[in-house]
């Protein structure tokens, strides 16, 4: 099942890259990537697919047909929407029952049709802690707090019911993040190990050399995978 991609983008030269690793058959919107109304605006969007996957533009796909089959498997299973954990996770140390939508993956008419509810972030904190019972994962530092301005997003939509899949994600092991003292990328997998996505961070200092580095380095790793997928050699 084919999704459309959405890039919330605040860098042409970047989203370019980033879309390059988009099937070309697949429908993909660039909008505005302001996160203060980048969410509100995910609900209005004419998007004609049942799925759709929101993809920062420093993020780069590695396997397109595991996504296909997440979002197989997702529907099969009932799950509405799916992403990392925000705590628990690489470099991520905040709510871990609310998503990081770096790579975010759900059903549009699901998510379209949720009325905003959540307005402030003391109460988004409260309600989230009802729902720590979904955590997934455990093995690193998280807290329940109201890190992000788009959390209270992702609460209204556990308060609609809609059911999320925290994917699992762990660092690029081999990169070195001492040139920057950044950490590692992030690799996204699916339930079966598989690689869906590397994602970068710290696109917003795109203009700084050692971040435009590091982004080249996750650009080469996702184009050599790809390429290792298809049975061809690094190039």
């Amino acid at each position: 099942m084919v999704p459309t991609i959405i890039f919330p983008s605040m860098n042409p030269e970047l989203c370019a890259f980033a879309r390059a690793f988009i099937p070309p058959e697949w429908p993909v919107i660039v909008k505005d990537g302001n996160p203060e109304r980048h969410f509100d605006e995910l609900k209005t969007l004419d998007i004609q697919t049942k799925w759709a996957v929101n993809v920062d533009e420093d993020c780069f796909v590695i396997n397109p047909q595991a996504i296909v089959e997440l979002i197989a498997h997702m529907e099969a299973s009932g799950y509405d929407t799916a992403a990392i954990q925000d705590g628990a996770s690489n470099l991520r140390a905040h709510n871990p029952v609310m998503f990081n939508p770096f790579f975010f993956v759900f059903n549009v008419a699901k998510v379209q049709a949720v009325p905003k509810v959540t307005t402030d972030i003391p109460t988004m904190v409260a309600t989230s802690r009802q729902f720590a019972p979904l955590q997934r994962y455990f093995d690193l530092p998280f807290e329940f707090d109201g890190f992000e301005p788009y959390y209270p997003f992702f609460t209204d939509l556990l308060l609609a019911g809609l059911r999320p899949l925290f994917l699992n994600n762990h660092a690029w092991e081999a990169f070195d993040p001492a040139p920057t003292g950044l950490g590692k990328p992030s690799i996204v997998l699916d339930e079966r190990g598989n690689e869906l996505c590397i994602h970068a961070w710290y696109s917003r200092l795109y203009h700084e050399p050692v971040v435009r580095a590091r982004l080249d380095a996750c650009i080469r790793y996702a184009y050599d995978q790809r390429r290792k997928l298809l049975g061809l050699p690094p190039a």
